[in-house]
């Protein structure tokens, strides 16, 4: 009896050290635990050179993408990056985008001047187009050093950056202008030299111009209506500036202080015209804003002259 019981003692012992048998767990609160899937164990798949880390920048890479206003990718995109300072000073890089509007450019460290331009056909003319910098930064002063995640945006209307120091210039923004003029300064140019006094248009009133789409604008928007109204002063020296690129028929109308509505003949000269050609005033004209000269950006201005009839 005394050999049993160490035994015994030993046996509980040894039972105790390998847990036994532990019983049924308590459920943790707040969790089906039939339902709880296994932690994965297979690593992430690292970020492609045109996908941007999650906090948007991946050293030596100058990264991005390129849309349209609605946030649909663009192709034919260039992105031009010229270096200024540092590893990358006098260095030039230009990259291309792929299906989904996404580039990315290796680059040296340094600063770097980062513009980018979309080539599109429009009514069977061909454009070179500036897109504009979603940072609203297009000079020569972003650091690199860090990566730098860099997208454009096409838009057919809006200011620029350069805006900010220009605010009156045509060139400041991404939509179209026109340069107006009266009937003496029309027949003087276009008129076989015909000399008028130009018409005086009542006080109070003013000269409304109406621009409608022909068709779809540049980026395949339906457009709208545009109207602007202008001085008798602005008539006979002015600008309309900003119109959404696209094809217009233009119209014009002489609106007195008590709502009156005059029609308004008008006659559009539109660049690249024959020289010489014989305009004659109508109550409506064509707008085009045809591409700058060759290896050029940007878009010539639309003579636009307004006639009383």
């Amino acid at each position: 009896m005394r050999r049993v019981l160490p035994l015994l003692i030993l046996l509980a012992f040894l039972l105790s050290a390998c847990g036994g048998n532990p019983g049924p767990s308590t459920p943790t609160p707040g969790i089906n635990h039939a339902q709880v899937e296994p932690t994965p164990t297979t690593a992430p798949a690292l970020p492609t050179p045109a996908t941007t880390l999650p906090d948007g920048f991946q050293p030596g890479i100058i990264a991005g993408r390129a849309t349209d206003a609605a946030g649909n990718p663009l192709t034919n995109v260039h992105v031009v990056i010229r270096g200024t300072t540092g590893g990358g000073a006098n260095t030039y890089f230009e990259a291309t985008v792929d299906d989904d509007g996404r580039y990315a450019q290796p680059v040296p460290s340094g600063v770097y001047e980062i513009k980018a331009y979309v080539g599109i056909e429009y009514n069977d003319r061909f454009y070179n187009i500036w897109l504009h910098p979603v940072d609203g930064i297009d000079t020569p002063s972003q650091d690199a050093g860090k990566g730098l995640t860099k997208d454009f945006e096409m838009r057919l209307t809006g200011p620029k950056p350069a805006a900010k120091m220009a605010p009156n210039k045509p060139d400041s923004y991404y939509g179209g202008s026109m340069e107006v003029g009266n009937e003496g300064q029309f027949y003087m140019f276009y008129g076989n030299g015909k000399l008028v006094d130009p018409f005086t248009y009542p006080i109070g009133s003013t000269v409304r111009v109406s621009l409608t789409p022909k068709g779809l604008l540049f980026d395949g928007s339906p457009g709208e209506v545009i109207t602007r109204d202008l001085t008798p002063e602005q008539v006979a020296d002015g600008s309309i500036y900003d119109i959404p690129l696209g094809d217009y028929t233009v119209r014009a109308s002489m609106v007195e202080h008590d709502g009156t509505t005059t029609p308004l003949q008008v006659v559009s000269v539109i660049p690249g015209a024959p020289f010489g050609e014989k305009y004659e005033p109508a109550e409506s004209a064509s707008a085009e804003f045809v591409p700058g000269h060759v290896g050029e950006f940007g878009f010539e201005p639309v003579q636009l002259f307004i006639i009383p009839e």
